[in-house]
């Protein structure tokens, strides 16, 4: 835009012919669209549509984007990140020959170097991504869980190129001010980039500190830097003392705010060409963002190369809506159909063969309701529990005491990262549940947010101790495998209780010890002895039997009482259905009998 200007004073007039250069440098350099930079853009982008420069057509073409419908979007995300790659792993004077460039095949040349270069970058800030991960969980470990206020990593050989991108990503991911710098292991000279929440300037922390940097500059979400790595700990400890100062646990919850709230049937493509009519959309003046309450997801599958983004179906009072989320593939595994959600995203218009439908590009998912997983009979429920937690520690934000896990007996759920350990509980039929590890007794059960079910509870009583005590839970993912059928309980009925009795009478002479007929009855009937054992119970119970020193005696003349008026007859129903839905059940039925439990006990 600057450059714009200058031509047009040198020449008297407004050079039109670069008009769209100018509109790719202002979108790309993040600048605010409002008084000129809005003209400009807007210009720019018609220009584009019909360009005569070889090399905007070919970058276009290159970048997947139609020419005849780019828009502002398609620069930012498509064209700036080709471009900005030139700088940040080559040198710039790629681009600047691609854009100025009059032979279409030396610009179909430049745009290819281009978008190697861009899937180059990409792959680097994958690997400096991953190499900053584990040093930052390693931090995280030894504080205890804790994620530090502002997050300071550094490394030798981090291309200082895409420090910046990494940063973004990392803070995206924990939601805190984030500091990413490469080191010169032969200087010792660290370069980096900064990016921040809403609720720290990042640069009046920066020269809060500045006695530790060589040099810095930038402004209140961005900032760089240059220091030695000597002088890294000390900034370290001093951004997160001036955060400290300044920061509330809410600054660390991210906030997106929507423009409008609406139904499918709201925003059918004429309503989304009106919005249409506010573009260009980029800073200063963002996509309008829409909310979308109480829709059902009908699909849900992965787009991509690598499965790596996300398209959903979503349906409303009988209309559909196509959804796209960039990067957010992992959920679909997580987003079963039937699942009732809130969203919020932009609206835009999908052309494809010759259909033009209306379409939301997905930035939040909000579940209005405690969500039931179903994970049973997992191979490895350690593994599983692992991998669910790390796909989705983006959207649940895990806090020390935020997990929790039930099993049946001590077992060792934790891999060791403090960050995830759970909350570990046991079932005991005769003190219910109790805390078995330091987590547990330290941060208690109101905490937890997020529960893993290793091991199904044994009866109605327990679950529902279970749900009561964990009533805050948001998650819970049932990992509990399909048990042995051998020892499986059946819904009681009269036919077999009479049928069991009739083989029972047949022993009324003289005692018989019972666990010699447990097995005979098992066979018999097809019942599982602990079913037998428990059926048992029921005759004792209404002095149909008696029982002692191990031994049955069968009553002579029994009294007339009904089966289901006894207490153990009910226990076994309530048992054998809680076993039946837990084991058995279809996922849709499980989760709609979870969820009504846990009403019944909130």
């Amino acid at each position: 835009g600057v450059a714009l200007k200058v031509a047009q004073a040198l020449i008297g007039e407004v050079p039109g012919e670069w008009m769209e250069i100018a509109a790719i440098g202002t979108v790309a350099d993040l600048m605010p669209l409002e008084g000129e930079n809005r003209v400009i853009v807007s210009y720019g982008v018609e220009s584009m549509r019909g360009s005569k420069l070889p090399g905007v057509s070919a970058l276009l073409e290159i970048s997947g984007v139609d020419q005849s419908q780019v828009t502002s979007v398609n620069i930012a995300f498509a064209m700036a990140p080709r471009i900005n790659a030139s700088g940040r792993l080559d040198h710039a004077g790629r681009a600047v020959s691609l854009l100025t460039t009059e032979s279409l095949d030396e610009a179909h040349t430049l745009a290819g170097q281009l978008d190697l270069l861009n899937r180059e970058r990409q792959q680097v800030v994958e690997g400096i991504l991953q190499e900053a991960t584990a040093q930052l969980e390693q931090k995280i470990e030894s504080r205890s869980g804790s994620v530090p206020d502002v997050i300071v990593l550094a490394g030798e050989g981090w291309n200082v190129g895409v420090v910046g991108i990494v940063a973004s990503k990392l803070l995206e991911r924990y939601y805190r001010p984030t500091l990413i710098l490469g080191i010169d292991p032969e200087s010792g000279v660290c370069k980096g980039s900064a990016r921040s929440i809403e609720g720290l300037d990042i640069y009046e922390a920066l020269t809060a500190n500045k006695q530790y940097m060589d040099h810095y500059g930038g402004h209140p979400a961005a900032a760089g830097m240059t220091l030695h790595r000597e002088q890294l700990q000390q900034l370290e400890t001093g951004l997160n003392e001036y955060a400290a100062a300044i920061l509330t646990e809410e600054d660390f919850v991210p906030q997106r705010l929507a423009d409008d709230e609406c139904t499918i049937r709201d925003v059918p493509i004429k309503v989304i060409q009106e919005i249409d009519r506010l573009q260009p959309f980029g800073m200063s003046n963002p996509s309008p963002r829409f909310v979308f309450r109480n829709v059902t997801v009908k699909e849900t599958r992965t787009m991509g190369r690598d499965k790596r983004h996300l398209k959903l179906v979503l349906e409303q009072e009988g209309q559909q809506l196509e959804t796209v989320a960039f990067g957010k593939g992992v959920l679909a595994e997580f987003l079963t159909p039937g699942s009732v959600i809130d969203v919020m995203g932009e609206l835009s218009i999908n052309e494809w063969n010759g259909m033009r439908k209306p379409q939301l590009m997905l930035q939040d998912i909000h579940v209005p309701h405690a969500q039931v997983f179903d994970m049973r009979g997992h191979a490895d429920p350690l593994h599983a529990m692992k991998h669910f937690l790390s796909a989705l520690d983006v959207h649940l934000r895990y806090k020390a005491g935020s997990i929790g896990a039930i099993v049946r007996k001590e077992t060792n759920v934790s891999e060791g990262n403090s960050l995830y350990e759970p909350c570990l509980w046991v079932y005991d039929r005769k003190v219910g549940l109790f805390p078995c590890n330091a987590a547990a007794e330290q941060y208690g059960q109101e905490q937890v947010r997020t529960l893993f079910v290793f091991d199904t509870p044994e009866t109605p009583e327990q679950l529902d101790a279970m749900l009561a005590l964990f009533s805050g839970a948001e998650n819970i993912i049932l990992l509990h495998g399909s048990g042995n059928r051998l020892d499986r309980l059946q819904m009681p009925s009269r036919e077999l209780f009479k049928r069991i009795y009739m083989l029972v009478f047949k022993w009324k002479a003289e005692p018989v010890v019972e666990q010699d007929i447990i097995p005979v009855l098992s066979r018999q009937c097809g019942c599982s002895p602990r079913m037998i054992t428990m059926m048992l119970d029921v005759f004792e119970e209404l002095s149909f039997i008696t029982r002692k020193d191990g031994m049955i005696t069968v009553a002579d003349n029994p009294p007339k009482r009904d089966l289901t008026s006894a207490r153990h007859y009910q226990a076994l129903e309530h048992m054998a259905e809680t076993e039946q839905v837990m084991l058995d059940a279809s996922t849709p039925q499980l989760t709609q009998w979870m969820i009504s439990r846990m009403k019944g006990v909130s």
